[in-house]
């Protein structure tokens, strides 16, 4: 497949990749979501920062597009979507589609031939299957302003696990999908090398989940010991299949050794990038000589009920005919099917998910939360750290014999890089990190609000009520009511029964009875009698302000989900009311030995830190630092939404190099609010030149005097508007 843009001129594109995209079995059913709101109803949300974001979309496309065929004879599981729905992937912006996944095959040759026919119509570029291997082996190609891309598109999902015949890949004379294997992939790769100025390679591969837990973080063992068990198809999971017939499951959250390597090898054999897809879940980006492996970017329009397969992105290239020059990505959830931007919390706990994954694996996610995007750095060299140091106290209280502060909350403006210092521990004193685990806590449209199941005409979301945000929970009891009203997620959260937990939130009360928050763990995900329930306190009565609850519960063997409930019991009289806001739940990470300064590997997602002792003062005051990443000097990939017209110009300063004095120049659009500091090279700030203050539009200098610094290179950040831009200052003396 070949695609020309007439265009003669090169310049620098943007490409966007997805995870899985699927529109069959509940998105076309009868009556289902596309026949009542049509096809580009499920593509509306995204629309804005995928295919009008960027100049080539590329997904892929796990289903067939046909109405004519037959089922595969022995799949367990078999997909596919009516023709017409091709609109949606019109609709959506999509250039590019690959094929190369194990469902292109679920209605044979007949229904494989008739998608073939779908995209070619439509004119949307595809890989990844063929009539015959040769056929299926070819990258398709793309040309946009002059440069030329070509994707590779091939999977190794062929149905030999489970003796599924007629295999699902394509051979000499036999038709299917492109088969994921060195051999196949060096030919393919090394022939799109000499044909693309960008080859990204597009695998279909990897294990999705796991019958057990895993030991550690390593790779576990081999998936099943001895013979395969009966098949289960994670995709054939509840609703689809009774919960009695389903086994409980773990998603794969890292690749697998064997995975990696091939992946790996991928780049080594001439790929730009390899962007994988198949485990549902979002998987570590890896930086490999230099170059982005994304290891799953997990579903992004599918229909799969666990909670683990709702968080995904939107993943950016910015290229040129030189090669890929910059990747970011924006957080997505699938909310009741839809896929939509993520804000706010979640936004921003999908990402530093990402980012802590990532870390290992030599990936550096810079996540901007205001913007609700994120850098990826593939060399240290490519972005700088900025510090921004805090602190937080809490005084001392008794439990278990000993002394723990409440949990501290961090400020959140970068990642938790360093313990500083710690004062009223006294000596042989502990501390703990602690994630955030419960991402829909703060009710809010844009963050995963529908996870709550508010099933009655007494729970709601309140608009004029609210600790902060726009939105809270509230319960609603009447006298004449018989029992109690409860909220819970509509399904439950993976946890670690070897880890401790930790529940935070605020409430409000007016009249109230029984009035609660609590964690509930649970054996199975599919299991709704709780093991265990860890209320936030004593439950509360009568009128109250909004107040602040924290509560820390032991590891709990066997708990390896969780829940949260919000509970309100009949009042004595009258109507009572109970508010629920900000709601918390913290995974704590094991005791260990405070000997501040404490440096902590970063990017990461902690969001809390704890003290314990035995010889406490009189309270404890913990200075940390975090640190943000930011591009290198001036080099900037671009957000991942069209940029709105810049409101702040840093204009640089002179002279530069700098030796007594220098004038830092910058114009506003329009008057703004405007920070002005300067930072040294590992990031620290060393002078505020301007603290917010509101200043008019137009331009403006400030002078700079670097007395008793050193010399070296400098780093001038500026923030206004909404804009936050960087230069260099380099000091002589």
């Amino acid at each position: 497949q070949v695609a020309v843009d007439p265009a003669g001129h090169a310049g620098e594109i943007t490409i966007n990749f997805t995870g899985d995209a699927f529109m069959g079995r509940s998105y076309d059913q009868p009556g289902g979501l596309i026949d009542t709101h049509g096809v580009e109803y499920l593509w509306e949300p995204t629309r804005a920062i995928l295919g009008l974001a960027a100049d080539v979309t590329v997904i892929n496309a796990e289903c067939a597009f046909t109405d004519r065929g037959t089922p595969h004879p022995t799949k367990s599981v078999v997909f596919r979507t009516r023709p017409g729905n091709i609109a949606g992937l019109l609709y959506a912006g999509v250039d590019v589609a690959t094929l190369g996944n194990n469902h292109i095959i679920d209605y044979g040759l007949e229904g494989m031939l008739q998608t073939h026919e779908v995209f070619d119509s439509a004119g949307i570029v595809r890989a990844g299957s063929g009539v015959d291997d040769y056929s299926a082996l070819q990258p398709a190609y793309h040309t946009c302003q002059g440069v030329r891309l070509a994707i590779y598109s091939a999977c190794n999902r062929t149905g030999r696990q489970y003796n599924e015949q007629p295999f699902f890949d394509a051979a000499a004379g036999k038709y299917g999908l492109a088969y994921w294997l060195e051999p196949n992939n060096l030919r393919a790769l090394a022939q799109a090398d000499t044909l693309a100025d960008i080859v990204i390679a597009c695998p279909h591969s990897g294990i999705e989940y796991d019958l057990s837990v895993p030991e550690g973080d390593g790779d576990p063992p081999a998936l099943f010991a001895g013979d395969p068990p009966a098949r289960f198809d994670i995709e054939n999971g509840p609703p689809f299949t009774p919960e009695a017939l389903a086994p409980d499951v773990r998603f794969r959250i890292w690749p697998g050794l064997a995975d990696r390597a091939l992946r790996q090898q991928a780049i080594d054999f001439g790929a730009d990038a390899v962007i994988n897809n198949h485990p549902h879940v979002l998987q570590a980006f890896e930086s490999y000589q230099g170059k982005l492996i994304a290891h799953s970017l997990g579903n992004f329009m599918f229909d799969l009920s666990y909670a683990e397969t709702l968080p995904t992105l939107v993943l950016t290239a910015r290229a040129g005919k030189e090669g890929i020059l910059g990747w970011s990505c924006a957080p997505v959830f699938i909310d009741r099917l839809i896929p939509r931007p993520a804000t706010g919390r979640l936004g921003r706990e999908i990402l530093d998910r990402q980012a802590d994954w990532s870390r290992p694996y030599g990936a550096l996610v810079g996540v901007d939360p205001q913007a609700a995007s994120a850098r990826i750095y593939l060399d240290p060299g490519q972005c700088y750290p900025q510090v921004a140091a805090h602190a937080a106290g809490s005084p001392w209280l008794e439990r278990q014999g000993a002394f723990v502060t409440r949990p501290l909350a961090l400020e959140g403006e970068g990642s938790l890089s360093r313990l500083a210092s710690v004062e009223g521990a006294g000596p042989g004193a502990q501390v703990r990190l602690g994630r955030e685990v419960l991402w829909f806590g703060r009710f809010e449209p844009d963050e995963g609000y529908r996870m709550w199941n508010l099933n009655s005409s007494d729970e709601w979301l309140d608009e004029e009520t609210v600790y902060e945000g726009r939105y809270s929970l509230v319960l609603h009891r009447h006298a004449s009511n018989s029992g109690n009203v409860t909220t819970l997620l509509d399904r439950h959260i993976p946890a670690a029964d070897s880890l401790c937990y930790g529940l935070t939130g605020w409430m409000k009360t007016d009249n109230a009875a029984g009035a609660e928050f609590s964690v509930r763990l649970y054996t199975s995900r599919y299991n709704w009698t709780p093991l265990a329930s860890l209320a936030m306190g004593e439950a509360i009565g009568g009128t109250s302000d909004w107040s602040w609850y924290a509560a820390d519960f032991d590891a709990v063997p066997g708990g390896r989900y969780f829940n949260v409930r919000c509970n309100l019991d009949r009042p004595a009289s009258g109507d009572a009311y109970a508010w629920f806001d900000d709601l918390r739940v913290i995974e704590w990470q094991p005791w260990q030995a405070l000997a501040a300064p404490l440096d902590v590997p970063h990017p990461n997602n902690y969001r809390f830190v704890q003290l314990r002792t035995e010889a406490p003062g009189d309270s404890a005051v913990v200075v940390y630092e975090e640190t943000s990443l930011a591009d290198a000097l001036f080099s900037a990939a671009p957000p991942v939404r069209p940029p709105a017209a810049p409101r702040a110009r840093l204009l640089g300063a002179r002279p530069n190099p700098v030796r007594t004095t220098a004038l830092i120049a910058y114009d506003l659009a329009e008057a703004a609010r405007v920070e002005l500091a300067v930072h040294d090279v590992s990031g620290r700030l060393v002078t505020r030149l301007a603290r917010g203050e509101l200043q008019p539009a137009g331009r403006h200098a400030v002078e700079w005097r670097p007395e008793r610094l050193a010399s070296g290179l400098y780093f001038v950040r500026l923030k206004a508007g909404g804009d936050h831009l960087a230069g260099k200052l380099i000091l002589l003396r």
